[in-house]
């Protein structure tokens, strides 16, 4: 076949090769999900630095000082966290602006960007070990304790392997999906495992310690329903985005930050369920009372 000029034009199938053309990335999937979860970070960093300058305020000096180790050496991970994601915006953002196809295959040559679900699965396994030892002094039984660690191990092989996998090969995306699912069935399992024996040990507290049990009970589904929720819609997203894993990036920020406040906020607000409590005429006992069934102490403050 010949144009107007003369020129011959390839052929493909019978279709003149000057129809196809290469596929140019999408400008919101390769940039959008960088933006989103930055700005998801930032708001979940700071709602994470207010709880743990009121953690170091009001609760520091109380507790041990492997509690505290605990609360410093999480926020500094935290920390790093938003360092990683900041670092990959910038580049996706700024470096490469305007060079989609740069932005694009970033995650693909990058190391920052490929171990996002490792840095996830390291600040989520490290939250849910606090309330796995908080779930084994209230159940005193060990097997689902177990079966929550299992999972997360499982979710952290998961992310591990997502860095040995092509970005966006179905094995890759294969092991992206058992990093989330893991991680989201884990989470359900060990917050619906705390409220069950949380509810349960209403019954063997005195009367006036089912005001600071129940009001336990409220603050750990609160907090804890978020990042259930946003570990949820990841297991989505990542179901159906088959053909790019990153668009799930946005979400998948989120879900260690929400954690992290999850756990400051059920330690700072020991102060003010003490204080509720304290209202009633057996104020110490009864604190000691609701200490011993939730935190397992000695008639001190949990830690």
């Amino acid at each position: 076949m010949s144009d107007s000029t003369g020129i011959s034009t390839p052929m493909l199938h019978g279709v003149p090769m000057s129809n196809f053309r290469p596929a140019m990335p999408n400008f919101v999937d390769a940039v959008g999900p960088y933006f989103i979860g930055c700005i998801l970070d930032m708001f979940c960093q700071a709602i994470i630095f207010v709880l743990f300058l009121r953690y170091l305020a009001a609760h520091c000096k109380d507790d041990g000082k492997w509690m505290r180790g605990v609360v410093v050496f999480l926020f500094l991970l935290t920390v790093l966290k938003s360092m990683q994601l900041f670092y990959l915006a910038w580049t996706v953002l700024v470096q490469n602006f305007g060079s989609l196809r740069e932005a694009t295959l970033f995650g693909e040559t990058n190391w920052t960007a490929r171990s996002t679900p490792l840095v996830v699965s390291i600040l989520c396994i490290y939250v849910q070990g606090f309330f796995v030892y908080r779930l084994w002094g209230i159940s005193k039984s060990i097997i689902l304790p177990v079966i929550i660690l299992t999972l997360s191990i499982v979710s952290m092989i998961g992310s591990i392997l997502v860095l040995v996998y092509k970005t966006n090969s179905p094995k890759q995306r294969s092991w992206v999906y058992v990093h989330l699912t893991t991680l989201c069935a884990s989470d359900l399992i060990l917050t619906s495992s705390l409220m069950f024996y949380l509810w349960r040990s209403k019954k063997e507290v005195s009367i006036y310690a089912v005001g600071a049990v129940e009001a336990l009970l409220r603050t750990i589904f609160l907090t804890a329903l978020p990042g259930t929720l946003c570990a949820l819609v990841s297991v989505i997203l990542c179901s159906q985005t088959s053909s790019d894993v990153h668009q799930t990036i946005a979400v998948h920020q989120a879900i260690p930050k929400l954690f992290v406040i999850s756990m400051l906020w059920t330690l700072n607000a020991r102060g003010q369920i003490r204080d509720s409590v304290a209202l009633n005429n057996e104020g110490n006992k009864t604190w000691s009372d609701a200490s011993q069934i939730v935190f397992r102490t000695e008639g001190k403050e949990p830690v």
